[in-house]
Order: C-alpha cells, then structure tokens, then sequence
C-alpha cells in the first residue's frame, strides 16, 4: 500500500512538474506585457534612463521572473552586446528567448514619438503570445496533473 501511494505521489509530483512550465510561460509573458506598459508610461512622461526605469518596476514587484538584473548589467556594459544572455528562463524554447531578448535590446534606440510607437509594436506582439500561453497553460497544466496521477496510480497498482 506504500508502494502505491508513492507511485501516486511521484506521479503527481512528475505532473506537477510538468505542468509548472506552462504556468511560468505565461506569467514571464505576462510580466514583459506589465514591463512594457510600465516603460511606455515612464517614458512619456518622466522620461528617466532605462537603468532607472527597469530598478523601479523591479522595485514595484514583489517577485519577477524575468532576470531584470542581468539586463541592468548589460545597459551598464554597452559593450556587452553579443554576450547578453536570458539565463534562468529553461522553460521557454529557444525562438521565445531570441524574441525576448531583441525586443528588450530594442528599447532605448529611438526618439520618445517613435520608442512608443516601437513599445506598441512589442506589446501587440506580447499580448498575441501572452493569449496563446494563457491558452495553453489552461489547456495542458490539468492535463499533466491528471496524466501523472493516472499513470501513478497505473504504476502503482501494478506493484501491488
């Protein structure tokens, strides 16, 4: 009967598991939709260096997902260009981490008229991806969860 429901809970734990990536997709895409609200209405109207503007959302959140610190690092190393990484976000694919990283390069480039006009660009490109994960979050997170404790339960009972 142990054996049983270890297999259960490993089942769970696997599902869970698997399920928790489609949950961080979309809160990351989430988070980038709030960041570049964020950056729009600070640059309009405060006008403030990016450095500044990535500290006070950072400071306005109670946890973040995106690894902010490491893009202050990088406006702080011009230099640094081709060596920006978006380290910590395993749960996306690689196109996704690409995509992430030129729209948040591409910021701080122009004019204000034409850095909101770029801003709007990338979140109706967020908000279409941000939908999407939503969706999918919604569609594969239970199915996960049901899957692991039905095969652990499978497992299980083949045990006894």
């Amino acid at each position: 009967m142990i054996i049983f429901a270890f297999c259960v809970f490993l089942g769970t734990f696997v599902g869970y598991k698997l399920s928790s990536k489609y949950k961080k997709r979309y809160l990351l895409y989430k988070e980038c939709q709030e960041f570049f609200h964020f950056y729009k209405l600070q640059i309009g109207f405060s006008r403030e260096k990016i450095k500044d503007i990535v500290n006070k959302f950072i400071s306005s959140k109670d946890r973040v997902i995106f690894p902010y610190e490491q893009y202050v690092l990088f406006l702080n190393n011009t230099s640094a260009y081709a060596s920006y990484s978006l380290d910590g976000l395993d749960f996306l694919k690689k196109d996704e981490i690409d995509f992430l990283k030129a729209q948040y390069l591409s910021i701080g480039k122009y004019s204000v008229s034409e850095e909101i006009q770029n801003i709007d660009k990338i979140l109706n490109e967020i908000n279409v991806l941000t939908t999407q994960t939503n969706e999918q979050f919604k569609k594969y997170s239970s199915l996960y969860l049901k899957l692991g404790l039905i095969v652990g339960a499978a497992v299980g009972l083949i045990f006894l």
